[in-house]
């Protein structure tokens, strides 16, 4: 036999979650407070993805000839200039003067759908930028708030940076040209025949691993580049919220099933029970499926690998 609640008082029901106002108002709050142009381009790429629901970010700025450079990514410390990608996404923003989504060109890379946030400075010039890129389309409220929260990240700049240095440096004609004859000789010295060069390595087939569910990461399994096999656990959500309102749910399922058995007794000797049959019904069907998605939720919230092989992320302080 299942306890049935006497009253609706006795369920515990959980927090309200924010809304996307109480989360704008509080990431303008946070965006006011960064020291450091450096600190603020960080905390543009990752702590805005509570709001904007991106999949990664890219801070660009502008050079003095007008070329953006990009200068910051989400989950990463910094910038490989020797990677492949990194002219690639740059390429991708090419030209671009005013907000709008954009495709991503570029193979192998999952995140399809991006949205370009220029910064301007005080004269409606672009000193810099946003991209944020995800796999789905961006619909019209996510782009009026990104536009929103880029130009309350452009004010922040101007107000740590002195205009002049709004921009970064660009190496002048003159080095262009002189960096082959340079080269050619250096030929000409004799050096060791061994050297060391900085090198990355890229894997043949990756498999990106994204959030099954929004929620606060409680804690990772793995640590960056180890060897991981098949169905090995990576990381887990914070549950406490999930199941409380998986808590709920079967509550209200036993709910459900009291008033309908004591519709079905009821209905024997009562016309009105018996037409309330169907009804009451239904309300059992209803409870049923919200505890099923709800244990569903908390099924996500351990995710595992899906195949072996080499994991590969920044640092476990990153996502915790």
């Amino acid at each position: 036999m299942r306890p049935v609640p006497q009253t609706a008082e006795t369920i515990p029901f959980p927090k309200k979650q924010p809304s996307k106002l109480e989360l704008l108002v509080a990431l303008e709050d946070e965006i006011r407070k960064q020291k450091t142009p450096l600190a603020l381009g960080l905390f543009a790429v990752n702590d805005t993805a509570r709001l904007i629901g991106f999949g990664q970010a890219f801070f660009f700025r502008a050079t003095k000839r007008g070329k953006m450079r990009l200068a910051a990514a989400s989950s990463l410390p910094d910038i490989e200039r020797q990677s492949p990608f990194t002219p690639e996404i740059e390429a991708a923003v090419k030209g671009r003067g005013e907000a709008g989504a954009l495709a991503i060109p570029i193979a192998d890379y999952p995140l399809r759908y991006g949205f370009w946030c220029p910064l301007m400075d005080a004269k409606g010039k672009p000193f810099g930028g946003l991209l944020f890129t995800r796999q789905t389309e961006w619909a019209e409220h996510e782009r009026l708030i990104a536009e929103r929260l880029s130009g309350t990240i452009a004010h922040a700049f101007r107000t740590l940076t002195p205009p002049s240095r709004l921009r970064s440096l660009a190496p002048p004609k003159w080095l262009w040209l002189g960096v082959p004859l340079v080269t050619a000789a250096l030929f000409f010295i004799p050096v060791p025949m061994t050297a060391l060069a900085p090198f990355e390595v890229i894997a043949d087939d990756p498999v990106i691993v994204t959030a099954p569910l929004d929620g606060v990461i409680a804690s990772i399994s793995a640590d960056p580049n180890t060897e991981i096999a098949a169905g090995a656990p990576l990381f887990v959500f914070e549950t406490t919220d999930l199941k409380a309102k998986a808590d709920v749910a079967l509550k209200r399922e036993w709910v459900a099933e009291a008033k309908l058995a004591t519709a079905r007794q009821a209905s024997f000797a009562s016309m009105d029970a018996k037409r309330d049959l169907a009804v009451t019904g239904k309300e059992l069907d209803l409870a049923r499926a919200e505890r099923t998605y709800t244990d569903e939720l908390l099924a996500r919230a351990s995710v595992r690998a899906p195949q072996g092989g080499l994991l590969i992320y920044s640092s476990k302080s990153d996502f915790i």
